[in-house]
């Protein structure tokens, strides 16, 4: 098996991909840290990765590894940073990206800055981000409410602020799921792909992220590599 590895599709931009392979072949459930590059780290697994960006307002992670990994990557994401969890984001809403997603989100803290009146403004987990279609996905599957999306977009390209940088959210249409988001980190340059590297069948998408990658400087049209 091949390890799953934060790896450089460009000399400026670092890629967290999903490509499977033994962290610790005596532990499957071993959990290893991984700098990528600025703010941005790796919890690399033997079933995927975990990104964790941290800075003085909390980590932001994307993907939770399965249920059963819950308390690792917790501990792993407190040795990097002693503040609560502030955001989750979901590249997918499938058991190693989304699994977690419950437990992490009422392992952190974020304070919403909204009127009263909106029901959030009483949930002070972590919130959890994704693609519109994910939440779709866990309603019509009867998952649990306390792992499903508590901020979601519809939109090709959604961002937030967070620690210092931006973070661009790019909706991969019809990629592994209807739902698939590529998180690019764009002052620590490291681009979080979840699982859409993983399943060929996506492969003819990525000439189209490749383009708007480009687009939204992301990647140089030069910055190509094989």
């Amino acid at each position: 098996m091949r390890r799953r590895v934060a790896c450089g599709l460009a000399a400026v931009t670092a890629v967290v991909c999903a490509v499977t392979g033994p962290v610790a072949a005596d532990d499957p459930g071993a959990l290893e840290v991984l700098p990528a590059q600025g703010n941005v780290y790796v919890l690399a697994a033997a079933g995927g990765n975990t990104t964790v960006q941290i800075g003085s307002e909390g980590p932001l992670v994307v993907d939770t590894q399965p249920p059963a990994l819950s308390d690792k990557v917790i501990e792993s994401v407190g040795r990097l940073s002693p503040r609560p969890i502030r955001h989750i984001v979901l590249t997918s809403g499938d058991d190693q990206q989304a699994g977690g997603a419950a437990k992490l989100s009422k392992a952190g803290r974020y304070i919403r800055v909204i009127d009263t009146i909106d029901p959030r403004g009483l949930d002070i987990r972590a919130s959890i981000i994704a693609h519109l279609n994910v939440l779709n996905r866990m309603t019509a599957d009867n998952v649990s409410a306390d792992a499903w999306p508590t901020d979601t977009y519809f939109t090709p390209e959604w961002s937030i602020f967070s620690n210092g940088e931006a973070v661009q959210f790019l909706h991969v249409e019809s990629a592994h799921s209807d739902g698939d988001t590529i998180v690019f980190f764009r002052r620590s340059d490291v681009i979080s792909t979840g699982a859409i590297f993983d399943d060929a069948a996506t492969r003819r998408g990525i000439v189209n992220l490749y383009e708007r990658a480009v687009r939204c400087g992301a990647l140089e049209e030069s910055d190509v590599a094989e």
